[in-house]
């Protein structure tokens, strides 16, 4: 069927494995909650999704995120809390504001939220780190 005029999409807690590429075609989707399944991954289509204001992917098993989330100009809101990153690309620097990465498995600063942190300087990075972020 055509979603293309889906706003809201809540798919948490369903044991989820795979988003299909075609996520990204849902071009007037303002939310997205993905939270509590069990995803490795995601594909990169999802930075296609320009409307997005609130994307949830906490408490997944998410080892990578693709650059293009980077993409999403709107999105105001990005949990990333309680996965299994390590590191973070690059892309992240697009985002406009931190995203939320309490309970992964950073063992420092990522170099992309030291850049992102300096570009919207003065926003609490809501985030727990062994290292600092150096001013």
């Amino acid at each position: 069927g055509n979603l293309r005029n889906l706003e809201k999409l809540e798919l948490d807690h369903n044991r989820l494995k795979h988003i299909p590429d075609s996520i990204g075609n849902l071009c007037s989707l303002r939310y997205l909650e993905l939270s509590s399944n069990k995803l490795t991954e995601l594909p990169e289509t999802i930075g296609n999704l320009d409307n997005v204001k609130y994307l949830k992917l906490n408490n997944n098993n998410l080892i990578s995120i693709p650059g293009s989330l980077g993409n999403i100009s709107k999105l105001y809101e990005l949990n990333l809390e309680n996965n299994q990153l390590s590191t973070l690309p690059n892309g992240l620097i697009g985002l406009k504001r931190l995203p939320k990465l309490k309970g992964n498995c950073f063992s420092s600063v990522p170099p992309v939220l030291e850049d992102l942190y300096r570009k919207i300087r003065g926003r609490d990075p809501q985030n727990y780190f062994k290292s600092r972020i150096k001013d």
